[in-house]
């Protein structure tokens, strides 16, 4: 299968000869889906787009793409090609990975972690801030308060 002629979404299926007992041929197939669901993908750049408080119109002028096809893209209709979810990605600053809803595999290095949560990231952007004697000193806090129960506000 020629990997340059495949588009966002299509899953590419690898096949791996084996040789089991006395010789005999074992073909094993293994899938890799590309991409999840084009709604939650279109779902996630139309919430990027929102964020960015721009229209349709001008995201479209600025990927050198027409707006309908973006608004395909948005709403799902139209996976786009593998150039314009990389435009996407970069005109909003984001991972790829993250843009398409994959999951890093599993047993290899996490190189990256995209948070969108906003507590977490004022967690991490609290950490973040502190010298090396704060971080010691919200270590030990954190620990000790593990031992205790924490229980939520009303």
């Amino acid at each position: 299968m020629n990997v340059h002629a495949m588009s966002v979404g299509q899953t590419d299926v690898k096949s791996k000869r084996l040789v089991g007992p006395a010789g005999a041929g074992v073909r094993q197939a293994m899938q890799q889906t590309v991409v999840a669901d084009p709604k939650k993908v279109g779902q996630r750049i139309k919430a990027l787009r929102h964020a960015a408080g721009q229209t349709q119109s001008e995201v479209a002028e600025a990927l050198g793409i027409a707006r309908s096809t973006y608004g395909e893209m948005e709403n799902g209709t139209d996976r786009g090609g593998l150039d314009s979810i990389l435009a996407i990605a970069d005109y909003f600053k984001v991972p790829l990975d993250w843009l398409l809803w994959r999951v890093p595999p599993t047993g290899g290095p996490l190189v990256g972690y995209f948070i969108d949560d906003p507590d977490e990231l004022a967690w991490v952007g609290l950490w973040r801030a502190m010298n090396p004697a704060q971080r010691a000193g919200m270590t030990i806090l954190l620990k000790q308060g593990t031992s205790t129960t924490i229980t939520e506000a009303s």
